[in-house]
């Protein structure tokens, strides 16, 4: 089986991150924004010093189409898994929670194969059967290699994913909340917001990129993982967001009161937001409401390459991106063949 490796690991720099004189806690990677190894640092730092006493909900934004964020998690959450003292941990993916329902009930357009109908029917406790879906019948659209790379390594590294999105309808090029699903709905109806309810009536209307729609896929991958957090009694819960997510949006009116980390925040859990920074997104950008947390409980990942890389290039481009990364950051990421990655002898 394959394993994050840390042989070329050479040091380990616990002071990689300094808080500078706006209070914010913030690690640079500029001086060679290939080579992540001060953010790890930086990361497994923080969250080691932080847990232990209670469980750490380590929320990370990203920008999705940028191969360096993923990459970022995948060699972040190898550090905390594989070090000295290796920490519990499961982790919370933006992603379609009912996935695996989808493709059983031939919901991708066309049957399934039959072989992979018998790996992916059943419980489905550790997210393994998610990851088989996920890899054989989604095409990402946003840096699909890293991305791909990313779910093999939690595959292969026997780590524990769940998905905790809301279901969602696709339709003449628009992305909405599913509202006929149960667990989408229920977790809103609890809410007893107005807002949600004067939805109802216009269902078509609940767009996934909307703030209103942010804030409700907010509430339930919040709730989604808060449950799976509390079931799978770790250490460390890293849940995956966009940077929409995870504080808020100045520009386009995302209220901190409605991000993830607002949501874990107030119900009493230790809350560490990662706000990965690119153009157009960085302190300046989110509500000011979220600075104190920012600043009191959070990590700023500067200076990162804000290479972006899409399905409709070819393949190869990402891939060999990635290998400079790799080579850039002390061969410490395995990167899987994208072939088969799950099941090499298939």
């Amino acid at each position: 089986m394959a394993q994050f490796s840390r042989k070329s690991r050479t040091s380990f720099n616990p002071a990689a991150a300094v808080r500078g004189t706006d209070g914010f806690l913030t690690v640079s990677c500029a001086a060679d924004p290939l080579d992540m190894r001060p953010a790890w640092d930086a990361l497994e730092a923080e969250v080691r010093k932080r847990s232990g006493a209670r469980p750490l909900v380590v929320v990370i934004g990203e920008l999705h189409d940028t191969t360096a964020h993923k990459t970022f998690r995948q060699g972040g959450v190898g550090r905390l898994l594989n070090g000295a003292s290796p920490v519990s941990l499961a982790c919370g993916l933006e992603m379609e929670h009912n996935l695996v329902d989808k493709a059983l009930a031939d919901d991708f357009l066309y049957r399934i194969p039959e072989d992979l109908r018998e790996r992916i029917s059943g419980p489905d406790h550790d997210g393994r059967k998610l990851i088989e879906t996920f890899h054989t019948l989604c095409l990402p659209q946003e840096a699909p290699a890293a991305y791909k790379n990313l779910m093999a390594f939690y595959y292969h590294n026997n780590i524990p994913v769940h998905a905790n999105d809301v279901a969602k309808t696709y339709s003449d090029s628009q992305c909405q909340i599913d509202l006929r699903d149960p667990v989408t709905l229920n977790v809103l109806r609890r809410q007893n917001d107005n807002r949600f309810q004067s939805w109802l009536m216009r269902l078509s209307c609940i767009s996934v990129f909307s703030p209103n729609g942010i804030a409700r896929r907010n509430t339930v991958i919040f709730e989604q993982g808060l449950k799976d957090l509390r079931t799978k009694n770790v250490d460390v819960y890293v849940q995956d967001c966009g940077l929409s997510h995870l504080l808020g949006q100045t520009a386009c009116d995302k209220k901190y009161k409605d991000s993830l980390t607002a949501h874990f925040n107030r119900a009493g859990v230790d809350v560490m937001p990662v706000l990965v920074t690119a153009p157009g997104w960085g302190p300046n950008d989110v509500p000011r409401e979220s600075h104190k947390i920012l600043a009191e409980k959070g990590l700023i990942v500067h200076g990162l390459s804000d290479a972006r890389f899409f399905s409709i290039q070819p393949r190869i481009e990402e891939i060999e991106f990635l290998h400079s990364i790799r080579d850039h950051s002390g061969n410490e990421i395995e990167i899987y063949p994208s072939q088969n990655a799950l099941h090499p002898s298939i």
